[in-house]
């Protein structure tokens, strides 16, 4: 839920890094050194116009101040107009004196003066080659137009990404524009690869190899043991695998103790039993607890099955792979288990009929509906027994809920109250010690409160996020649970808050418990004792990571949310977002949290963000710049967001699935024009599929 300013999280989340706030600027200012300016701002400053990226004060526009960018400006057809100092990326079109040039690749030059720009409308000019840099100046088309082979590489010449050249009788490919630059010596250029008669890479100098890597060397053929980059049957990174060349032994096997032999000694090419004491290297098979590992890569000591050195090797039965704990299955995924074949949905990890990730191929009659309420769920490890009484049923309405960040009170204003459910103060900190940080403003936190509540919302006070003033909030709620006696002081100072700002309820937002240690133990005892505390007529979230990536892989993480956790939660605020944050990762982490972790549906509101990524600017400001963000996810840009039509169509199929609602990271982010706000697109498709 936060942008931080200086650096990613994992990839994954978005807590804001927060700033002491002053007096916010309106937009369109003259720039002040001493005013604050929010994400979004647009200031004047030496007559340019200038967009804040992010929370900013006494950086300078123009400068080699970060927070700012030059605010764009388009000529009647919508080219943007181009200025001095610009950068450009390949393949974009500016305007520049009346006429429109298109960048063949990265460049900062002035249309039209060299190489690196093509004219495409007007009577500019466009210059060919690089006559300035000697010789013949021809481009590297040029060169390869004179005969159907490839041409020889010449140091006048420009050279663009993907071009061939020969070079002392070798290929080489450009990775990127470049003149001048040496093929043998230079990163600018890649060297290609030539196999023999049998398809076998041809080794030669410097060539990197990994394991299983097999490469063709003075008429033999060697295999790379594990990473390398020597000659091969030099040392012992190398096994011989055909003619009549060497191969050196590990001094590491020579100086080992008679037990201590390689894992290719095996009898009759079979699997040895593994060994503690053996070396093995890349793609040798070992048999553990009867079953047969490959090596990844070269090790010793390494216990296959619990190590990532090893992979296990399947079993089929009838061509399908028969299924094992901890076997990871994607869409379409065949498996074997107990007798019966099964397919995949989705991502899965979990055992074959144990949930509605999977479809019974064998008994059709077997298998649940999109819910899965008919068949066990996946319990998560846990210490803390809950009493019945502290478990949230949660709730059949649907909600809106949306963070609204302590920097942003000048905002405060344009909060489109209608649209709202649900409001969180964000944040309160952590400080480690077992308390809170003083409250940085007391009276954005009464004007929400007072105004929410007159609009029927409810508002809720978010605890953590991901830092503050640089301080990490992972490790301050690390302290504030060390001890139980400190975990009973930082709940008391949390309802001491609510209590006294008449808050109705509590959004946790540590970033992040781990699986891997001791902090999910007190992050769940931490959450039974808010839930005892706050009682039942107040509220209890927490927000969580999205669970899976957009490849489908699930963040280890994502266990320390605990079903106890899950239980006296009122519901989840799930962070889908930091990603190409498409509808169908939405999709997949719905099921992740509801299919394959046992989360009640309606427990599960799915976050989406109000800006950019991973560029983080405003969705205001991105409309700003390009009215076709609006519709248009990408924009014309390599930034992804969330425009109103994605927007609506998350909150129709979180409807259609029956989640508790939507989540927005931030809401002072959004456009204050209601034909282009995200918050009324969410509005609207809740209103539309209600009526």
């Amino acid at each position: 839920m936060t942008k931080k300013i200086t650096a990613v999280f994992l990839g994954i989340m978005l807590i804001c890094t927060v700033f002491v706030p002053a007096a916010f600027a309106a937009s369109s200012d003259t720039y002040d050194p001493d005013t604050a300016y929010s994400a979004g701002s647009v200031v004047v400053y030496n007559n340019i116009s200038y967009t804040a990226k992010w929370y900013t004060r006494g950086d300078t526009p123009g400068g080699a101040s970060s927070p700012w960018e030059r605010t764009p400006v388009y000529d009647k057809n919508g080219v943007e107009i181009w200025y001095s100092g610009m950068t450009v990326s390949g393949g974009k079109r500016v305007s520049c004196n009346g006429s429109v040039y298109q960048a063949k690749y990265w460049t900062s030059t002035v249309p039209g003066s060299d190489s690196s720009w093509t004219l495409v409308s007007g009577s500019g000019t466009s210059e060919q080659g690089s006559g300035e840099a000697g010789g013949s100046g021809e481009s590297s088309s040029e060169t390869q137009a004179q005969g159907s082979g490839i041409s020889k590489w010449t140091s006048s010449a420009v050279y663009n990404g993907g071009d061939k050249v020969s070079y002392n009788g070798i290929t080489y490919t450009a990775k990127y524009y470049n003149v001048g630059e040496t093929p043998s010596s230079s990163s600018a250029w890649a060297r290609e690869t030539s196999y023999d008669e049998n398809g076998v890479a041809v080794y030669y100098e410097n060539m990197v190899c990994t394991a299983g890597d097999k490469v063709s060397y003075n008429g033999s053929v060697y295999q790379a043991r594990y990473w390398t980059n020597t000659v091969p049957g030099s040392d012992s990174s190398w096994t011989l695998i055909s003619g009549s060349g060497s191969t050196v032994e590990s001094t590491e096997t020579a100086e080992s103790t008679e037990s201590t032999e390689t894992a290719s000694e095996t009898e009759e090419g079979s699997a040895a039993e593994w060994n503690s004491s053996k070396i093995y290297y890349g793609k040798d098979k070992v048999l553990y607890n009867g079953i047969v590992y490959t090596a990844k890569y070269y090790n010793s000591g390494e216990t296959p099955g619990t190590s990532s050195a090893w992979e296990r090797e399947p079993e089929y039965i009838d061509g399908v792979i028969v299924w094992y704990s901890g076997l990871v299955c994607t869409q379409g995924d065949k498996v074997s288990y107990n007798g019966k074949i099964y397919e995949a949905k989705y991502w899965t990890d979990t055992v074959p009929g144990s949930d509605s990730s999977w479809k019974n191929l064998t008994d059709p009659e077997e298998n649940t509906d999109e819910s899965g309420n008919t068949q066990a769920k996946v319990s998560v490890y846990s210490d803390h027994t809950v009493d019945a009484s502290l478990v949230s049923p949660g709730s059949s309405d649907f909600r809106t809920v949306g963070y609204f960040p302590f920097y942003s009170a000048s905002w405060a204003d344009n909060i489109d109250w209608d649209c709202l459910t649900h409001i969180i103060y964000a944040f309160a900190f952590p400080d480690g010690k077992g308390g809170l940080q003083p409250l940085d403003d007391t009276a954005l936190v009464q004007k929400l409160i007072t105004e929410g509540h007159s609009h029927g919302v409810k508002v809720m006070l978010g605890v953590g996020g991901w830092a503050y003033y640089g301080t990490i909030m992972e490790y301050q709620f690390d302290g504030c649970t060390a001890t139980p006696e400190l975990t009973d002081k930082f709940t008391d100072s949390i309802m001491a808050l609510v209590d006294k700002y008449g808050f109705d309820g509590v959004d946790v937002d540590w970033e992040h418990p781990r699986a891997g240690s001791d902090s999910w133990q007190r992050y769940e005892a931490m959450m039974i004792q808010l839930r005892q505390k706050l009682g039942s007529d107040r509220l209890l979230t927490s927000a969580v990571l999205s669970g899976v990536t957009t490849d489908g892989t699930v963040y280890y993480d994502a266990a320390a949310h605990t079903a106890n956790v899950m239980a006296v939660c009122d519901w989840f605020n799930v962070m889908a977002y930091d990603c190409s944050c498409t509808l169908e990762f939405c999709q997949n982490v719905a099921r992740y949290w509801c299919e394959t972790r046992g989360m009640p549906a309606n427990k599960v509101c799915m976050g989406v963000p109000f800006y950019s990524y991973p560029g983080w600017s405003a969705y205001s400001t991105l409309i700003q710049n390009d009215p076709s963000a609006v519709t248009d996810d990408m924009s014309g840009t390599a930034d992804y967001h969330n425009g109103v039509t994605t927007m609506a169509a998350k909150t129709k199929w979180a409807m259609k699935y029956g989640l508790g609602g939507m989540m927005i990271w931030e809401l002072s982010q959004d456009s204050t024009d209601p034909a282009n706000s995200l918050i009324r697109a969410i509005h609207n498709a809740v209103s539309t599929d209600n009526n």
